[in-house]
């Protein structure tokens, strides 16, 4: 069986389980965050308004005081969940631009999380459906995940408020709006196909404006460019999006993977979309001078 190494652990976040429940438990009652920890599975209710949450990802200790926001929300609305689709950032020009991770788990402190591999081949298998333009950006590939955090910094979050899961784990590239629409629809089908459209939650994973770079920008230059960035998320409007940070220079990393979740809920009949947290690095472990924004935002079925 092919694992996926948990490669930032001990770096980005705690490297040994207990310390790593330790951690995660306080981002929960950190200053920028809720307050409070989710419920034990059997207190939780079946709600089930979640079809997607956009997070974070960061290390920890700047980026999960916000990201907990949208993991109690979560644990919130369900008690049991079949796949969590993880749509991550391609930090790197490895692999195609819509790279599937080819792993049948992903190890972390936490334990190992199994792949739904069924969902996963069913989207290479039926790629012909697309345009060749798109269906030549998607393949596995294991290039693009081998140090990629996007995506692994999320999964000890899934492990900490659920037993029993799958993840189906992809990266995407920055692409066109036309693209990543057509990706997202496809992706709502196949989950269609897979059964799984009442048990299934789709998790993008961005960071917000990244202002520790040049130009360096402050806490309140970056809050203003994400607002710009956060209201046609909240309008779930992807090409709004596109164009709000094309116009503004907003070094947002994970535009592609939140546009597609933006489509792919669409065609799973979302309604609304909710901002729980927005924080900087300059509120949870650094200066306020020269900050990175980061945004935890729930899309509902209602």
């Amino acid at each position: 069986m092919q694992v996926r190494a948990a490669v930032r652990a001990g770096s980005w976040y705690s490297g040994h389980k207990e310390a790593l429940i330790k951690e995660i438990n306080a981002m929960y009652f950190h200053k920028v965050g809720p307050g409070r920890r989710p419920l034990s599975l059997d207190q939780r209710k079946e709600v089930k308004k979640i079809l997607g949450v956009i997070s974070p990802h960061a290390g920890y200790a700047c980026s999960a005081p916000t990201a907990v926001h949208g993991f109690l929300a979560l644990a919130e609305d369900r008690k049991e969940i079949d796949t969590v689709l993880l749509l991550g950032n391609k930090h790197t020009h490895y692999g195609p631009e819509i790279s599937v991770a080819p792993f049948n788990a992903w190890s972390t402190p936490l334990g190992q999380a199994p792949v739904n591999m069924s969902l996963l081949t069913k989207i290479i298998e039926n790629k012909h459906q697309l345009s060749d333009q798109l269906a030549q950006m998607i393949d596995f590939d294991e290039s693009a995940h081998m140090n990629e955090h996007s995506i692994e910094l999320q999964i000890p979050f899934i492990q900490d408020i659920y037993s029993e899961f799958k993840i189906a784990p992809i990266a995407v590239g920055h692409l066109p709006t036309s693209l990543t629409q057509s990706f997202g629809y496809y992706l709502a089908d196949m989950i269609k196909e897979e059964g799984l459209e009442d048990s299934i939650v789709t998790i993008a994973s961005t960071d917000m404006t990244h202002g520790n770079y040049f130009p360096l920008l402050n806490h309140d230059q970056v809050s203003s460019l994400d607002k710009l960035a956060l209201a046609p998320i909240l309008n779930r409007d992807p090409e709004a999006l596109e164009e709000a940070v094309r116009k503004n220079n907003i070094s947002m990393c994970g535009v592609g993977p939140v546009k597609v979740l933006l489509s792919l809920t669409e065609k799973l009949e979302a309604k609304s979309a909710k901002l729980l947290n927005y924080a900087t690095s300059g509120l949870t472990c650094g200066s306020r001078s020269s900050v990175v924004g980061y945004a935890s935002v729930i899309v509902l079925k209602e």
